[in-house]
């Protein structure tokens, strides 16, 4: 194969790259976005929890209903996070793969300019 179209492989693949971590790095801003979410509850929860006084909302039933839906809403974002986190696994192994392409086909590029420049020296050296 000629060192042009190395050199156009090479590009495709690293575009193809540059296109798998943009995938993995929207889902490393989902998880985070969804680590936050449950942090800020627990919080919340705790600090409900960690109050000395009742409230009148907490004598009233407010709070136990406050903390089933923060319970509830606590188990949806877990399986949204199981979920973002099985999909990230998944666009680990594709980066590593488009990574291993992108490498696999600069060597060639590389060894290809290497042939090609060899061939331009004994062609200069030829001497008949």
């Amino acid at each position: 194969m000629k060192t042009d179209q190395l050199k156009d492989l090479l590009q495709l693949a690293e575009t193809a790259f540059a296109a798998e971590q943009s995938k993995l790095a929207n889902l490393s801003s989902q998880e985070h976005n969804l680590r936050d979410q449950l942090a800020a509850l627990t919080s919340s929860r705790q600090q409900s929890v960690d109050r000395l006084a009742p409230t009148p909302a907490g004598r009233a039933g407010a709070e136990v209903r406050w903390h089933r839906w923060i319970d509830s809403r606590r188990e949806t974002l877990n399986r949204e996070l199981a979920t973002v986190l099985a999909k990230r696994a998944t666009a680990v192994a594709s980066v590593r793969k488009a990574f291993g392409k992108k490498e696999a086909l600069a060597a060639l590029v590389a060894r290809a300019k290497a042939d090609d420049l060899q061939q331009q020296n004994r062609r200069r050296d030829y001497t008949s």
